[in-house]
């Protein structure tokens, strides 16, 4: 490996078939804000309050073959002792579906070569990858070993779709709680104001002890509203003045993701979710966002939300896990 540039802001460094552009500070990568289909997990404004939360540092990576950006990846780094941990959590993002197998197996190739265990650097992977066997054989090709067999299992909405096809792609079941929501007169309000902000976490985590689950850690989330709340969405069922349903959306690049939400025994009975939800799809779509993740889907630990989920017909994926 040859550092090609280096300074406090900017490091270079090639290999052969790719190069890689390390910036400590993202924020001048217009780039960024044009990813079509990315994890929020590898976006600027989430790895800042990562930071800010859990104490890591951080540093975005531009990834070009031959002078054309292949991917952006976004790497926590903290020290513990003498150890220098690195963690890529749903990353790289590559900018294109069609990305090749080689390009892919050498950007694996060329990130698991930046870090050594012989210089005290143990890097974790956790790669935004589908999990096929493909792609568990080009991890294994480049030296990978699998940590952990644990998925993310969640949902894309496709927004560029017409409202006509989102609508049909709905389940039948989910469509017909869906129309009956829309005849209860309910309002939607659409906020980032710290009042609004503050009530959702308050619900949530009400909701959390009554349940007894553990979700997104809330101080996470406050960090994040802290640092740049422009790119939060909070969607509000309103029913007699009253506020029966709430959700946070989250912003980054082109793709928009669902967080937290809180839905009370009135929102439940009046099916506030689907007109939610609905509501949230067309609004996004309205925004010129391309895709829509629901943020999730977990059948074991919340097979009720999972269901719901899965009424949308959206496109599921099943993430490959975490390599080392």
């Amino acid at each position: 490996m040859i550092i090609v540039e280096a300074n406090k802001d900017i490091e270079i460094q090639s290999k052969k078939y790719l190069n890689i552009i390390w910036y400590k500070n993202g924020q001048k990568l217009k780039l960024l804000e044009k990813l079509e289909k990315s994890s929020l997990a590898q976006s600027l404004d989430y790895v800042i309050a990562k930071s800010m939360t859990e104490k890591w540092n951080f540093r975005v990576g531009i990834i070009k073959n031959n002078q054309k950006i292949i991917a952006v990846v976004f790497v926590l780094e903290k020290k513990w002792g003498p150890l220098k941990i690195k963690r890529i959590n749903r990353g790289p993002i590559f900018l294109e579906d069609s990305i090749s197998n080689r390009d892919k197996q050498f950007t694996f190739k060329f990130l698991k070569k930046q870090w050594r265990w012989s210089n005290g650097e143990f890097s974790f992977f956790s790669p935004f990858l589908d999990s096929n066997e493909d792609n568990i054989s080009m991890l294994k090709s480049v030296r990978f070993i699998r940590w952990s067999r644990k998925q993310y299992h969640s949902i894309w909405i496709d927004l560029k779709q017409s409202e006509e096809l989102l609508r049909a792609n709905l389940k039948a079941s989910w469509r017909r709680n869906l129309v009956k929501s829309e005849k209860k007169e309910m309002l939607l309000n659409i906020s980032n104001n710290k009042n609004d902000f503050e009530f959702l976490l308050n619900k949530h985590e009400e909701m959390m002890k009554e349940k007894n689950f553990i979700g997104s850690s809330l101080e996470l989330i406050r960090n994040y509203y802290k640092n740049n709340k422009k790119n939060l969405f909070i969607f509000q069922a309103i029913y007699k003045n009253r506020i029966i349903a709430s959700t946070l959306i989250v912003k980054h690049g082109l793709s928009c993701t669902y967080w937290i939400g809180w839905n009370g025994r009135e929102g439940r009975e009046l099916r506030a979710n689907h007109f939610l939800f609905w509501k949230i799809i067309l609004n996004m779509k309205k925004m010129n966002f391309l895709w829509f993740d629901l943020g999730g889907v977990n059948k074991k630990n919340t097979p009720g939300i999972s269901r719901f989920k899965k009424g949308f017909g959206g496109e599921d994926y099943n993430l490959i896990g975490e390599w080392i």
